[in-house]
């Protein structure tokens, strides 16, 4: 490959990871740009991962939920526990919009994430093949 090609194609693919992921939220489900993020319940959640009724959502509990290690490497803190604050969730993960944030719901929502990423990361690939 062309070395001065090879910025340009690590700035594209840049570029479109970014964009799966607005592109997956997006899909999620329609966003109305003038509404306020929407602080979801959290409680069902919790209660479905937390077994021990600890306060924290640790590794052993966050996988037995099913639920992706690379999201609890980046939620989780210093104790390895993952514990929410009151940020809004992003655009789409209420699906059915009843307030509730549910392990289906964030499963749901990862896999549309990953899918846009799949279909980027492709795209991506087609267009530096062709560029070559």
């Amino acid at each position: 490959m062309n070395s001065k090609r090879k910025p340009l194609l690590i700035s594209i693919q840049l570029a479109l990871s970014m964009m799966a992921a607005h592109a997956a939220w997006a899909q999620a489900g329609p966003a109305d740009p003038s509404a306020k993020p929407t602080v979801l319940d959290k409680a069902p959640f919790i209660a479905e991962v937390d077994t021990n009724r600890d306060g924290c959502m640790d590794r052993a509990e966050w996988t037995a939920a099913g639920l992706p290690e690379s999201m609890f490497r980046q939620l989780k803190d210093t104790r390895g526990c993952v514990q929410f604050t009151g940020a809004p969730a992003p655009a789409g993960l209420d699906s059915n919009g009843d307030g509730k944030l549910t392990v289906a719901k964030v499963l749901a929502f990862d896999r549309s994430v990953q899918a846009a990423k799949t279909a980027l990361a492709a795209s991506a690939a087609a267009a530096s093949s062709g560029a070559k």
